[in-house]
């Protein structure tokens, strides 16, 4: 056996204890010295193994080991900004759910939005991996190994009660205030009811690795003998895996995320300056307090005595871009046109009218009889403003305080408030009388006398719907101290996945979780019935829990909000939107994209990147290299939890905004037409994303998927600092099937050609004889405005025509015979084609500045391009402008009728050279003279 001098916990102590002594003159620190020199003398040969006392395990352990299957729960208290958190461990499955404290004092459940919205949800995707070798180790795992498995080097005894041991456990870091708890509740084995044991985290070691440490109910310090218990001492949201977008699985092998139904790129200003107007369509920050009125539901009041039910003064967000429905056109009045500042003098009031609350008709109660007594308006709500002072008079939206009789019984603790509607009129259920008394109210006043009536509501004269729960999956299944259970039992707490079917139409899916025995009062019976028993597991179709037909009062629920600051606000400039359709839906103008374009305003006529399209949605999708599935977008790590207006400014998230949708599961659709798919889809997940500004290689990004900021490398998000034209736009002139042409014409205004050739298309489909089809262009050449040669006048005065057409034209001009096919093609429609990809592979070059621009605006167009696709599709139109002797200028409009520009649907952006303008001319001439065109002979790029 080695033979070592033991090395006293003491001895490490010696620097700092010394400086105790000389700069705090605290005789403890004299006393202690005193001690170690008398144990040090009587130690000078010692085994190096600690005796072991009650409780402690082998080798120096705190407590016999414990495996990560043992361990149900983990809590963590780091003190500060690092917060309370923990881990608690649920079902068959043994997966770990994390718990946080947000700020509030409050632990809630960490279950972002994805929970409730991906059928193929996993919780232990949200957690965060260490790269082991080829593998990826939970960092629940390092945790519970870390927590379960404590040893230590060293083991002293606190001093007797009094200020030595205060000044000891100071010492040490560990006097109240100063250490860090994490808390282990375990299970030896799955017939125990379970321990718990709490190790109090003080003061690193001298060496640095490891801590001075106490477990709870010794009256001892250790020292921890390495640094597993860093672990520890992390942040929570160190925990949180740094995913940005769902993984796909093996299961899914036709999930495709670059088939996105939609992606949009924001670039957002951040308006700040005070006095500046808020904009239509901006992000709103506002400060300011939320009520919401008590129902008859609510068990607690104790805080609501007035009624109201009042949130934390905070900060809160409004996208005005997205509030639609009708009650919300009252919160866009209110703060659009609004300057930045403080309102705390006269705080601003605005009201969202929201639905009728539910009244107890069933079966059993043919009507119900409600008296309202109305003890106050608070506010009139009209059309431009919340009044709270002057006379009723015309308006019609009342904000009343009232008290509630059924069959003579008061029925609310506290005042009731809700909106009310005294639009005159017969079908109007409150009394005549009753309206007219309320039009004579002064706002604000509190009535000494209130006013009464009664409405009888019935299954007939009552506005209903009918709702009905549908069960999906049951996530987990715990007792009450959250150990697994097998099925569903009196004593259980389930988390399940559930959706509503409300008035025939499916809502989204949610996840929620029921305390079978708590809610049992709140529950109906028929439901709690149909839940016992159940196991864990997603089901194959839906089951219905519950189908309640609701009833509505006539008296209507709000939410309010009293804003005190209009803090900033945040104009967005949509920069691109696209989304993926179905090749029998494409406009053929950009029918060889995957992508249609649907970015606002003049951009949208410009067709898309294909590749550019892919590579970004792949990535939004997460989809890696040479992959059918996909790992998900993930970051370096996660920063914050919670996408609240501190949070987004704090981490710059107001510069860029994605939106993207995510396809699950494709279905590839017959077609009529065999030369294309259609594809559609299970489902689309939903999301949206808020960039930072690049700085020092990184970039913040927030996602409502996870809501999580997650610090990530900036070139996955290069793609922000650029412009639509820059990077999204395709630079083919154009590149549409001929097939889809109906109508082409060319218009010449140079000096020495001026004219204009039309060409009208038709098609007729052929059997071919090795199998399939062939479709066959019949084309008619039309000269006018002065345009003619010598072969179109020979052609058309031997027939005597106005027009020419090109099989024929073909066939007269080379002497007919062989000679004249081409392919399946005769040779005028075969030369055609060779013209038209003649011009479909000329690319832009380069991008015009302004002055360019002002040259195209001061100048005529030499030549006029025209093309007509089918009948349901506006015509594209190119005019091509003479820069300087390099360069020819390209607009670009949607032509509305011919020479009228559809709208604002017009860009200047690109040129392209002159050489390739005139390989594209001198083609369609050489068609005018029925000549041969050789495209592989023209440099139609540069």
């Amino acid at each position: 056996m080695i033979v070592k001098k033991k090395k006293s916990l003491l001895q490490k102590l010696l620097v700092p204890l010394i400086l105790l002594v000389l700069f705090a003159g605290l005789l403890v620190g004299a006393i202690l010295l005193t001690d170690y020199e008398k144990e040090k003398e009587e130690n000078k040969e010692e085994v190096n193994t600690i005796e072991k006392i009650e409780g402690e395990g082998d080798n120096q352990r705190l407590f016999p080991p414990l495996v990560m299957s043992q361990i149900n729960r983990v809590s963590i208290d780091n003190l500060g900004e690092q917060g309370k958190y923990s881990f608690m461990r649920y079902g068959e499955k043994g997966e770990y759910y994390f718990f946080y404290d947000d700020g509030s004092g409050t632990e809630k459940p960490y279950l972002p939005y994805i929970s409730t919205v991906d059928s193929n949800f996993s919780y232990s995707s949200l957690l965060a991996t260490e790269a082991m070798g080829a593998t990826n180790v939970s960092q629940i795992y390092n945790l519970t190994t870390a927590v379960g498995n404590v040893r230590f080097s060293e083991r002293m005894p606190l001093l007797e009660e009094g200020e030595a041991r205060d000044e000891q456990l100071k010492t040490y870091g560990l006097a109240d205030g100063q250490y860090k708890t994490v808390s282990v509740w375990y299970q030896r084995d799955k017939e125990s009811e379970g321990e718990k044991y709490t190790i109090r985290i003080g003061s690193p070691v001298i060496t640095g690795t490891g801590y001075y440490m106490m477990l709870e109910g010794r009256d001892y310090i250790y020292a921890a003998a390495t640094g597993a218990l860093d672990i520890c001492m992390e942040p929570y949201t160190f925990f949180i895996a740094p995913r940005l977008t769902a993984a796909g699985l093996a299961s899914d092998p036709t999930y495709m995320p670059y088939l996105t139904p939609a992606f949009k790129h924001w670039k957002n200003t951040w308006v700040r300056e005070v006095g500046k107007l808020v904009t239509e369509g901006s992000r709103v920050i506002v400060h300011g307090v939320q009520h919401t009125p008590v129902d008859l539901n609510t068990k607690d009041t104790a805080n609501a005595p007035d009624g109201y039910i009042y949130s934390t003064a905070s900060d809160l967000s409004f996208n005005l871009a997205n509030l639609t429905a009708n009650e919300y056109a009252r919160l866009q009045k209110a703060l659009v046109g609004r300057p930045i500042g403080d309102y705390s003098a006269q705080p601003l009031l605005v009201t969202l009218i929201g639905d009728g609350r539910v009244i107890a008709l069933n079966d059993a109660t043919a009507s119900v009889a409600y008296e309202y007594r109305i003890q106050k308006v608070e506010s009139v709500l009209n059309e431009n403003e919340e009044r709270e002072s002057g006379v009723v008079g015309d308006d019609n939206l009342l904000k009343v305080s009232y008290d509630l009789y059924i069959a003579g019984e008061k029925k609310n603790a506290v005042p009731l408030h809700s909106v009310i509607n005294i639009t005159e009129g017969d079908e109007n259920p409150i009394p005549k009388t009753a309206r007219d008394a309320l039009r004579a109210l002064t706002v604000g006043e509190t009535l000494s006398s209130p006013i009464a009536f009664t409405i009888t509501y019935t299954k007939d004269n009552t506005r209903t719907g009918t709702i009905k729960l549908y069960l999906e999956n049951i996530l987990a299944i715990y007792d009450q101290n959250g150990k697994g259970m097998e099925s569903i039992t009196e004593n259980s707490v389930v988390t399940y996945r559930y959706h509503y079917v409300i008035d025939g139409e499916r809502q989204k899916s949610y996840t929620a979780s029921f305390n079978m025995k708590l809610d049992a009062e709140g529950q109906s019976n028929d439901v709690r019935d149909k839940f016992l028993g159940m196991k864990a597991g997603k089901l194959d179709t839906p089951f219905l829990l519950s189908s309640v037909v609701e009833y509505e009062e006539v008296f209507r629920d709000f939410i309010s909000y009293e804003i005190t600051e209009v803090c900033y606000f945040v104009e967005r400039e949509c920069i691109v939107s696209f989304s993926y359709l179905n090749a029998s839906e494409r406009n053929p103008f950009y029918g060889d994209s995957l992508y249609q374009n649907f970015t606002p305003g003049k951009n949208s006529l410009y067709s898309l990147n294909a590749g550019t399209c892919d590579t970004i949605a792949a990535i939004f999708g997460g989809m890696g290299d040479n992959s059918s599935t996909t790992l998900g977008l993930i970051g370096n790590k996660t920063v914050a939890v919670g996408l609240t207006p501190e949070v987004m400014e704090a981490y710059g998230l107001y510069a860029h905004t994605v939106y993207y949708e995510l396809p699950r599961g494709l279905i590839s659709l017959d077609s009529e037409d065999q030369n294309t798919e259609d594809f559609d889809w299970y489902e689309v997940l939903g999301f949206t994303m808020y960039i930072s500004e690049e700085k020092d290689g990184i970039r913040y990004v927030g996602c409502d998927l996870y809501d999580t900021v997650v610090e990530i490398s900036a070139e996955n998000f290069v793609f922000v600092d650029y412009d639509f034209v820059t990077f999204w736009a395709r630079r083919q002139l154009v590149l549409v099937d001929v097939n889809e042409i109906s109508k082409f014409d060319l218009e010449f205004n140079m000096s020495d050609l001026k004219g204009k050739i039309s060409f009208d298309i038709s098609t007729q489909v052929h059997e071919l004889q090795t199998g399939g089809t062939y479709t066959q262009l019949k084309i008619n050449l039309t000269p006018s405005g002065g345009f003619t040669n010598e072969f179109l006048e020979d052609y058309l005065s031997r027939t005597g025509g106005t027009y020419v057409p090109l099989d024929s034209y073909y066939d007269y001009i080379l002497g007919g015979g062989k000679e004249t096919t081409f392919g399946n093609d005769y040779a005028g429609a075969g030369y055609f084609k060779e013209a038209m990809q003649m011009l479909f592979f000329t690319t832009y070059l380069g991008m015009l500045d302004g002055e360019d621009r002002d040259t195209i605006e001061n100048s005529d167009y030499i030549l006029k391009m025209r093309v007509k696709l089918r009948e349901d599709v506006l015509p594209y139109v190119f005019e091509f402008y003479r820069i300087d002797d390099r360069r020819v200028g390209v607009r670009l409009y949607s032509e509305w009728k011919e020479g009228e520009v559809a709208g604002e649907l017009e860009v200047c952006d690109f040129y392209i050279t002159t050489f390739a303008m005139k390989k594209v001319v001198n083609a369609f001439l050489a068609i005018t003279r029925a000549e041969e065109i050789h495209t592989e002979s023209f440099g139609y790029g540069n």
